[in-house]
């Protein structure tokens, strides 16, 4: 159902901003029980800024990131989301202690239904999909990274203002 609201022809709109810290804050709510219940720890930095997009795509946006981290960090695992602006665009960064994403399957995982060979973890394979599909909406660009120690994945989300402050511009 996500994936088939964020078609073209979608009503979600692009051109407007929404604090990250309400959208983090409700995101946090739904997802707490999942986080209590395997003792998952996540930690929070930044998030007062604003993020380019109405608050239903950044909360689905933020939502995949973190119920994908939380699925596939072990019990007493890490998350952490960073959120920061940078120049021209805010980078939303998710990081987690979890197994991570060999190399060669990081771009294949944005592919709607694609699970990695093997994965021991439920889930219908959508979740980065639709995370693909929010930032490709929003004119942003996505990269999936090993951290720089350890094991885990990093999720670095760079989402450009300047579609909203051309819209609001044009607006006034």
């Amino acid at each position: 159902m996500s994936l088939a609201r964020l078609e073209p022809g979608s009503s979600f709109s692009t051109g407007q901003a929404t604090q990250a810290r309400v959208v983090v804050d409700l995101v946090l709510e739904d997802l707490a029980q999942a986080a209590r219940e395997k003792q998952v720890e996540i930690t929070l930095e930044g998030c007062l800024q604003g993020l380019p997009g109405s608050a239903e795509v950044l909360y689905l946006l933020i939502r995949n990131l973190l119920e994908n981290s939380i699925r596939h960090v072990s019990e007493r695992g890490r998350v952490a989301l960073k959120v920061i602006e940078r120049e021209q665009c805010t980078v939303l960064s998710i990081s987690d202690n979890g197994p991570g994403i060999p190399s060669a399957e990081r771009s294949r995982v944005l592919e709607r239904f694609y699970r990695i060979p093997g994965s021991a973890s439920s889930g219908s394979g959508l979740g980065l999909s639709i995370v693909g599909r929010v930032v490709e909406l929003l004119a942003g660009d996505i990269e999936l990274s090993a951290p720089a120690a350890g094991t885990g994945l990093v999720v670095t989300v760079r989402l450009p203002f300047t579609a909203v402050r051309t819209q609001n511009q044009s607006a006034a």
